[in-house]
Order: structure tokens, then C-alpha cells, then sequence
């Protein structure tokens, strides 16, 4: 917790002590927080939800005091068990109330407004949406062109729109294709050889830690869709997968929602739908991986 002044930070630490222990069970395992000397009174609070709610209305009331605010930064925000998701949004909520300053600010895939609603049926009104769609091809260029040249280096101008053609505007992509060519060049200019010499490793590295892990998920026949999307594009209409599928849109409906809610695809506008990640259409044309590899526990 980032408090400057001593006096808040001891004041802090005075309502860490009303609260006993919190543990909480988070998508990848558990969480708890060890507090000590609770008084009698708070003691009476039992359940791991009452002693957050009661811990952060204490820290949030401090920090009001001096002009601060609690805040609560969450990536992969749909990854979080329902529990615990569940919790954190009626305790902000409840502080909301009490014009209390508590903020959760999450970041996750498209999916995510449906998860949080689902976890509580008033979480739409809770939240600000900012949709972050791709970088575009002058922030992709400084991407790679800006860290280079801190180093003394930079990439040529052939080089440079191979990788912006490469990364689809996705800066984990940004990130792969760029520490491939860097390794793999041995020149100034990095020149668009090392990118090509680069761009085999960038793509193994992707296929294992962004898109088997996403296949992995799916069951058969949202495999089968998966492929059937594919075939169409990155983006497409659940009528035209049901035609490739030669099923109805209805018999199909209940596997797209299972791969939304998997946050494998999400639907941009009614009617349509699209991959979550850049670049899946092409993995499953080019691999197809089989329909019979289990999921292996990879995130």
C-alpha cells in the first residue's frame, strides 16, 4: 500500500488489527491474510466476506479522511473465481453507499461485463466500460522501434513493416516478434533477414503459451466450431458457422455461449462473433490441432 505520510500509514495499521484473518480462494489457488489482536467485538465477525467488507470500510474511511482512496487493480478479471468476484463487487457496492472511496479497477477479455453479471445481477451499473481494441501502426512501430534505439539500435524500414505486419496490433505479439529478431540479428540496423530468421521461434513461442492453451479448453464440438469459424475468418456471423456446420443456429447456440463464457470468442455485435485473441483463425487453418488433445492445465 503506497501511503507517503506516517501518521496515515500508522493509522492504517490500527485497522488491520480489528480484523482477525481473511482467506479467500482466488482462481489459482488460496489467499490469507493473517491479522492480529482482534477485539472481542470484531471478533463476532465470522465469515471471510464480513472481515474484508469490515477491512476495507476501515482503510477506505482512513484514507477519505486525508483526501486518499483505496483502489484495486485486477488483471484477468473474468479468471477470478465466482466467489470472490461475487464478494468484491457487493462490497463495492456497499461502500458506494456509504460514499466510501473503494474502486475496483479490472482489466480482462471482452467476455467480461457478462461474467461480472452473472456474478451479481447489478454489476452493469456498477462499472465504467472502456473497450481497448489494437494499437495501430504508428504506436506498433514505436513498440519496437522506441526500446531499440534506447539501446542504440533500430530497426530498418523493411524490418520494421514486416513486424507491424506481423503483430496484428497485439502487443503480447509486439513482444514475441520482437524478442526474436532482436536475438536473432547481428547487425545495426536490425534488418528484415533477422525478423524472417526470428519469426519461427516468435511463432512456436505463441502457439504454445497463447493458442494450444486456448484449444485446450474447448470441448469437441467447440472445437469443431472453433475450426468452422476459422475456415470463415477472424470474424464471421453464428449463421454462417451453422451453415458450414450444417446445423441450425439454435442447436448451436448453447456451444457458442460455453465458448464465450471459456473467453475463447465473444460476440463484437449481435449476430456475430469473433476470436478473443489475434491470430487464432490462422493457428487452428494452419496446425489444426487434434480434436483429441486434453486440456493440460496451461492457462
Amino acid at each position: 500500500m503506497r501511503v507517503r505520510k506516517p501518521d496515515v500509514r500508522r493509522r492504517l495499521s490500527d485497522v488491520f488489527s480489528h480484523v482477525e484473518s481473511i482467506s479467500l480462494d482466488f482462481v489459482l489457488g488460496s489467499a490469507t491474510v493473517e491479522l492480529s489482536d482482534a477485539d472481542e467485538e470484531k471478533k463476532a465477525v465470522r465469515t471471510s466476506s464480513d472481515k474484508l467488507e469490515l477491512l476495507i470500510e476501515g482503510l477506505a474511511g482512513e484514507l477519505k479522511n486525508n483526501g486518499l482512496g483505496l483502489f484495486l487493480f485486477v488483471d484477468e478479471f473474468q479468471d477470478m473465481s465466482a466467489e470472490v468476484m461475487m464478494t468484491l463487487i457487493t462490497v463495492q457496492h456497499k461502500m458506494g453507499q456509504r460514499n466510501l472511496p473503494f474502486y475496483v479497477i479490472g482489466a480482462g477479455l471482452p467476455n467480461l461485463p457478462g461474467v461480472l453479471t452473472k456474478a451479481r445481477s447489478y454489476a452493469e451499473r456498477l462499472f465504467e466500460y472502456r473497450p481497448i481494441g489494437r494499437l495501430n501502426d504508428t504506436a506498433v512501430a514505436d513498440g519496437f522501434q522506441k526500446p531499440a534505439r534506447e539501446l542504440g539500435y533500430s530497426f530498418d524500414d523493411e524490418a520494421l513493416a514486416r513486424l507491424v505486419d506481423l503483430s496484428h496490433g497485439y502487443p503480447y505479439f509486439i513482444q514475441a516478434y520482437g524478442k526474436a529478431s532482436w536475438d536473432a540479428s547481428d547487425s545495426n540496423p536490425i534488418s528484415v533477414s533477422a525478423v524472417e530468421k526470428g519469426e519461427t521461434v516468435a511463432r512456436a513461442e505463441l502457439d504454445q503459451g497463447l493458442y494450444v492453451s486456448r484449444w485446450q479448453r474447448a470441448t469437441p464440438l467447440g472445437r469443431e466450431y472453433l475450426a468452422a469459424m476459422a475456415a470463415i475468418g477472424e470474424t464471421c456471423t453464428s449463421a454462417q458457422v451453422a451453415k458450414l456446420m450444417n446445423r441450425s443456429v439454435s442447436d448451436l447456440s448453447s456451444i457458442r455461449l460455453s465458448l464465450i463464457e471459456l473467453g475463447l470468442v465473444y460476440s463484437p455485435e449481435r449476430g456475430r462473433i469473433a476470436f478473443t485473441v489475434p491470430g487464432m483463425d490462422e493457428f487452428i487453418r494452419l496446425v489444426m490441432p487434434s480434436e483429441s488433445q486434453s486440456y493440460d492445465g496451461r492457462a
